[in-house]
């Protein structure tokens, strides 16, 4: 059974190795809906987490929503669930490239990581061109004067069953000084 610390800190129990998922970029912790019960019937205890500005987590409106203060969220977040040992970091999309810069900072804490689709790039310019590069929907909503409007809808009409819970500051920060940061190379290296 799940238990809720925060209503954005899910822990579905176990026994077994602590697995802490984080979920990427424009979705929340309903993104690991389908992996957790395979997780938890193999034996892992597994929590997920509401990324800062994303999902149920708190979404501060004087804030960058950068590497720094989404680490501090995560941290913040997993100290108040006292897990005592190093810990399986799973992140997909955005998410692992917190995942990395989390196990680049807090050594001790993560025993093994696992990336699922980073978003890799050389540099920022090369970030910005790709990100956009995807396609027209994409460019409309990443870059349009009208693109308040088309993620107003999209926050009403769920996308893959999925509603999104952010704000425009923590879409627009995350992007850009997270993924479009393109600092993740330098994690890599780190790690």
């Amino acid at each position: 059974m799940a238990t809720k610390y925060a209503t954005y800190i899910t822990d579905y129990g176990g026994e077994g190795r602590v697995v802490v998922l984080l979920h990427g970029f424009l979705t929340s912790s309903a993104y690991w809906r389908r992996l957790q019960p395979r997780l938890s019937a193999g034996g892992y205890r597994v929590i997920t987490i509401d990324l800062l500005g994303f999902g149920n987590a708190p979404k501060p409106t004087r804030n960058r929503y950068g590497y720094r203060e989404h680490i501090r969220h995560i941290n913040h977040t997993l100290a108040t669930l006292e897990l005592g040992e190093p810990f399986i970091l799973a992140g997909h999309s955005m998410g692992a490239l917190l995942a990395m810069r989390f196990a680049r900072e807090y050594t001790g804490k993560v025993a093994s990581l696992v990336l699922l689709h980073p978003p890799i790039f050389a540099t920022a310019n090369q970030a910005y061109k790709i990100l956009r590069s995807t396609g027209a929907h994409y460019r409309f909503l990443l870059d349009s004067k009208f693109r308040r409007v088309a993620w107003g809808a999209m926050r009403v009409l769920p996308v893959g069953g999925m509603a999104m819970r952010h704000t425009g500051l923590s879409r627009e920060g995350s992007l850009k000084h997270v993924i479009e940061a393109a600092e993740s190379l330098d994690d890599l290296r780190q790690l």
